[in-house]
């Protein structure tokens, strides 16, 4: 892993890991020709925080709301790669679909909220 970390160093490529950090991750260890666990388990962000740390590049946690996270990095990924600057209110793809669906959820269930306290 250290040679490839260097190929990347040296190629100014930094490296972002999408994971589900607290997780265990199953290493395969050569000595005993299987996968660790139990307490020589190791979680996912310690296995490839070596990686992120030497590449300048993070890692983006799916176990909480990462679409902000993920956001944020595709609009840096953008800036660099097509030498413009994103905007702050950018919205990628389908996120804004994702919002106005949760917005006419939001708005159903007050709606039936209100029909409700109306009946009673």
């Amino acid at each position: 892993m250290d040679e490839v970390i260097d190929q990347l160093k040296a190629k100014g490529i930094r490296t972002t890991v999408v994971t589900h950090k607290g997780q265990l991750t199953y290493t395969w260890d050569d000595k005993t020709e299987s996968y660790l666990g139990g307490e020589e388990s190791i979680l996912l962000e310690d296995e490839y925080k070596d990686l992120t740390e030497k590449t300048d590049g993070k890692i983006i946690d799916l176990t909480t709301d990462f679409a902000a996270e993920l956001n944020d990095y595709a609009s840096e990924i953008i800036a660099k790669t097509a030498g413009t600057e994103v905007p702050d209110d950018y919205v990628a793809i389908g996120a804004d679909e994702e919002e106005a669906s949760d917005d006419d959820a939001a708005k159903d269930e007050t709606s039936e909220e209100e029909t409700t306290e109306e009946a009673e």
